[in-house]
C-alpha cells in the first residue's frame, strides 16, 4: 500500500490483507467460521468447490472498500484532515486573495483548504484493477498538480504585472498602516514553497475496516455454500 510516483494513489492488494486479518502486526481479528456436518461426507468436494468457484474474484469487496475510502477522502476535504493528519492552515495572504476573487463568483467557501474551485476534491476516484490473477484496489487522484498537494513540493511564479480589473481604476494596499494607491505594481519571479496535506492515506481504522468487508465476504460465500444443494 503507498503513494504513486505519478498521481497520488493507493494500490490495496486484499493478499496483504488476508495476512492481517489472521492477526498479524498484533491486531486480533475473528475469522469467519463455518459448520460442516462430516455425517455427510459427499458434500465436502461441493462444498469446497464453490468457495474456490466463489472466492477467487473479490470484486465487490475491492468495489466496497472503494466507495468507503471515497467518502473519507471527501471527509479529509472537508474537516482539513483526519485523524492524526492535520492540514497546514492557509495564509493570511491567500484568504485575502480567495475573498477578493470570490466576489461575483461561484466558489467554495473561502477559507476551505485546497478547495478553492473543487476540482482536485471532485477528481478522487477509485478503480478495482486487475494483477495478473490477483485484482487490486486503487483510489486515485490525477488532477496534475494532486502529487504537489499530497506530498508538498514548490511552484514557479512567473515575473507579472497587477493592474487594476477596470481600466482607469486604482489599486489599494496598506503597507504599515498607510493607505497606498497605485495604477500598477510589479511583481518579480519568485518560487513558493507548497506544504505537504495528503489527502490520499490510510488510518487504522481504514485498514480494519478493509479486513471486516473482506471477511464479511468471505463469510457469505460460506454460508452460500452451506445453504446450496445439488442439483
Amino acid at each position: 500500500m503507498g503513494c504513486g510516483a505519478a498521481v497520488a494513489n493507493f494500490d490495496t492488494d486484499f493478499s496483504s490483507l488476508a495476512d492481517y486479518a489472521s492477526g498479524g502486526a498484533g491486531h486480533e481479528l475473528e475469522a469467519p467460521a463455518f459448520d460442516i456436518d462430516y455425517r455427510n461426507l459427499k458434500d465436502v468436494p461441493r462444498i469446497l468447490d464453490y468457495i474456490k468457484t466463489h472466492g477467487k474474484n473479490p470484486r465487490k469487496p475491492l468495489k466496497q472498500f472503494n466507495v468507503y475510502m471515497i467518502g473519507q477522502t471527501d471527509r479529509t476535504f472537508k474537516d482539513g484532515g483526519r485523524g492524526d493528519v492535520h492540514w497546514k492552515p492557509l495564509a493570511p495572504i491567500t484568504l485575502i486573495m480567495r475573498a477578493y476573487r470570490k466576489r461575483g463568483r461561484k466558489r467554495t467557501d473561502p477559507k476551505r483548504i485546497l478547495q478553492d474551485s473543487g476540482i482536485m476534491k471532485n477528481a478522487t476516484n477509485e478503480e478495482v484493477i486487475q494483477h495478473g490473477d490477483s485484482l487490486a484496489s486503487r483510489i486515485f487522484n490525477d488532477v496534475p498538480y494532486a502529487k504537489t498537494h499530497q506530498f508538498g513540493g514548490s511552484i514557479n511564479i512567473p515575473a507579472r504585472t497587477i493592474r487594476p480589473k477596470k481600466a482607469g481604476g486604482v489599486l489599494h494596499f496598506v503597507v504599515n498602516g498607510e493607505d497606498v494607491f497605485t495604477r500598477k505594481v510589479f511583481q518579480p519571479a519568485k518560487t513558493k514553497p507548497v506544504p505537504a496535506r495528503p489527502f490520499l492515506f490510510f488510518l487504522q481504522k481504514d485498514r480494519d475496516r478493509a479486513v471486516e468487508i473482506l471477511l464479511d465476504f468471505c463469510r457469505d460465500i460460506g454460508e452460500g455454500a452451506m445453504r446450496e444443494r445439488p442439483a
